[in-house]
């Protein structure tokens, strides 16, 4: 399977289809492209996962320790709600109206090829969400911005150190093995 990226807008018609556009479908192995499973997305999107990738990230899930409850309260928000779909000879896929629901799709939907799996959003909700991660960024990068120029400044602040330091040496003030 080649890396699934890019994104488009497509309505969902009144029986909750969605098409997923030839590109993303055209990048899958042949195996992967008549059905998909569908999960909620940890963003407030659906993620849904050609069959192939999903045998990968079924086989994390199974290597998740039992005993720990964080991965057993995972493991049941994520599948409680996961369903394979179909894609018909249209290259469409009926999404479940419980998962419409849980993220918000109406009548217009955002699917955008993730590298392994697919995102389906609600446009609204997706520019809300690239708004806050645009954020995220600008801070990150000032924040290393900041810490190279605090880094800078303490390096030149040492430098100035070791110049006074060599200065009052030079001039006779410290014995030369201080």
């Amino acid at each position: 399977m080649g890396s699934l990226y890019g994104a488009d807008r497509f309505a969902i018609d009144h029986k909750g289809r969605v098409a997923i556009p030839a590109k993303l479908r055209r990048a899958l192995s042949q195996e992967a492209r008549d059905s998909f499973v569908v999960v909620p997305g940890l963003d407030g999107c659906l993620d849904l996962y050609p069959l192939d990738e999903w045998r990968r990230f079924d086989e994390k899930l199974r290597a998740l320790p039992p005993g720990d409850e964080r991965a057993r309260r995972f493991r049941r928000l994520l599948l409680v709600n996961a369903a394979e779909l179909a894609v018909d000879a249209q290259g469409r896929v009926m999404l479940p109206g419980k998962l419409m629901e849980m993220a918000g799709l109406r009548k217009e939907v955002l699917v955008l090829g993730s590298v392994d799996h697919i995102e389906i959003w609600d446009p609204e909700r997706f520019d809300k969400k690239m708004a806050q991660e645009e954020a995220w960024l600008r801070r990150g990068v000032k924040a290393r911005r900041d810490g190279q120029r605090d880094h800078q400044r303490h390096d030149a602040r040492r430098d100035s150190q070791d110049r006074d330091h060599c200065d009052h040496r030079d001039h006779g003030l410290f014995p030369l093995g201080a």
